[in-house]
């Protein structure tokens, strides 16, 4: 017996421009009101969290009620590969080097760098779906982690008027040796405002298991909060959370509860 979550939908979108067919999620939830819009990157694996437990938080009026979109793939078993090349800005040699010597490569004929075309795949065709199907109020979050953190961050610095809200949990700020906190010193040079609202969040565990110090993701998280903080930009509302004792994996739930109650606060 297979068990659904309520109030949601499945649909199948295909990017003439990726190649790709991609699994669109949507939990929209009764309300009699227009409704902001979360959306999700890395579906496959967060979707059913964050559906599950959202109504707990708007039950105890921790959160606003949202519609829920999450962007997964319709080949489960590549699903890792896919989100490399959809959730990164550029190529990163390095990495590609450390997961073959893994023996976890990328499946043949998938490279990084897809950020910006899954972006305007998900600016037009899955916006586009959301629009015509429910009633938004047209306030868009986009929230990621680990590579979809990066992604998010990517969105922010480069196309910052495309969501009014961003959360990024636990970003890769490795990739391509810094390249993102590199990016965000580059915005600052040349601007003098950043427009959002951001939450980013990192796990104290994240950076002590010996496989993942290459990574230093608590290093490079302190390093770009504090960056990005010190820009005193007038129109952006940062907020940042360490969590004690959690891991890479074990910070998720924690990094979706707190970040939506940042966001999209009653």
């Amino acid at each position: 017996m297979q068990v659904s979550i309520p109030n949601t939908i499945r649909r199948g979108l295909t990017s003439a421009q990726i190649g790709e067919r991609f699994v669109i999620d949507i939990f929209a939830p009764a309300s009699k009101q227009p409704l902001p819009v979360v959306l999700l990157t890395d579906g496959n694996m967060m979707f059913p969290m964050v559906a599950t437990s959202a109504p707990l938080l708007w039950s105890a009026r921790d959160a606003h009620k949202f519609i829920l979109v999450g962007v997964g793939y319709d080949n489960h078993a590549e699903a890792m590969s896919l989100r490399t090349r959809d959730l990164t800005p550029s190529m990163d040699d390095v990495y590609l080097d450390r997961i073959a010597a893994s023996g976890k490569p990328l499946k043949q004929g998938i490279m990084p760098g897809g950020a910006d075309a899954f972006l305007d795949f998900l600016q037009r065709d899955v916006r586009q779906t959301v629009e015509n199907n429910y009633a938004t109020n047209g306030d868009y979050t986009l929230a990621g982690h680990s590579l979809g953190g990066l992604f998010t961050l990517h969105t922010m610095f480069s196309k910052p008027d495309h969501f009014d809200r961003y959360l990024a949990g636990s970003p890769s700020l490795w990739w391509n040796g810094g390249e993102m906190i590199q990016r965000e010193r580059s915005f600052a040079r040349n601007n003098q405002d950043l427009q959002s609202a951001l939450f980013t969040s990192v796990g104290a565990e994240e950076q002590n298991s010996s496989q993942n110090d290459w990574a230093q993701m608590v290093s490079n998280w302190h390093r770009f909060r504090t960056d990005l903080a010190t820009r005193n930009y007038r129109s952006l509302n940062l907020s940042t959370r360490f969590f004690d004792n959690e891991t890479h994996t074990s910070v998720v739930p924690a990094t979706w509860s707190a970040g939506l109650r940042c966001l999209l606060p009653v």
